[in-house]
């Protein structure tokens, strides 16, 4: 039984959701939907990125995932299914998967301009979807495609002493999350004191569980997908140390190691 799940910026109050359900049933009544969530932030493609990013290689091998943001304004209605891994994707060429992958994709154009739809995501994307969990061979379906539009990753600044990084998500319990991972700061840390600056606050230590902080203090850990998230304990980081998302401020938090003694 095939897997598909589904992250889109559609919410929940219309009928949309269910439309993408139907069609997908339609052509595999086996199939096993999952909503990831239908909450992105409407047209904002790295909302989109980290969450699929920070989920997708949980499910089993094989599982199809159906990705949409900013379906309707996709310049030249290009719309991908893609192999990455040993995971399927269908999404429109926004930029969306270069975000989620940095890697070598296996990509099959399976829309252009010609297509014209004003549900993409129901008529061309869940068919996509459905007819990989019947005969899941990429190969199969639509013709290669190998210019996937790109867009730039919001790298790190790094050297032996310091990491800089950027608040690029802030979830639901207004957590911020950066892009700072724990390979990068475990490769650089290698046992150092270290001081972590965000605003105009600093700690000296990152903790190992949320409870470990008490209510209305703020701490840092990191999270499950491996990313450095600034929370407050039953509070809203985002909201009341003043960090944002800033695509143009690329040192919106720091890391700085002190040499051995």
């Amino acid at each position: 039984m095939a897997i598909i799940t589904l992250t889109t910026d559609m919410g929940t109050r219309d009928h949309y959701v269910a439309a993408l359900k139907a069609k997908i049933l339609m052509i595999d009544i086996e199939a096993k939907i999952v909503d990831i969530t239908h909450d992105i932030e409407h047209y904002n493609i790295s909302h989109a990125a980290y969450v699929l990013k920070a989920v997708y290689g949980d499910f089993p091998k094989g599982t199809i995932h159906l990705l949409s943001v900013g379906a309707h304004d996709n310049a030249g209605h290009k719309y991908l299914a893609a192999k990455i891994e040993e995971y399927y994707f269908t999404a429109p060429d926004n930029g969306v998967l270069s975000l989620l992958y940095d890697g070598d994709i296996q990509a099959r154009i399976i829309s252009d301009a010609t297509a014209n739809t004003p549900f993409p995501e129901k008529n061309i994307m869940a068919v996509y979807a459905a007819k990989l969990s019947v005969t899941p061979d990429i190969d199969k379906i639509g013709k290669p495609y190998t210019n996937i539009k790109k867009l730039l990753q919001r790298n790190i600044i790094k050297n032996k002493n310091i990491i800089k990084g950027c608040v690029i998500h802030g979830d639901i319990y207004g957590n911020c999350v950066t892009n700072i991972t724990f390979k990068d700061f475990d490769e650089i840390c290698a046992g150092r004191k270290y001081l972590i600056s965000f605003g105009r606050n600093t700690a000296e230590n990152i903790n190992n569980h949320y409870y470990e902080i008490e209510h209305g203090q703020y701490g840092l850990i990191f999270n499950d997908a491996g990313n450095l998230e600034i929370f407050i304990q039953s509070g809203s980081a985002k909201q009341l140390l003043g960090l944002r998302y800033d695509i143009s401020d690329a040192t919106t938090v720091s890391v700085s190691f002190f040499p051995d003694i």
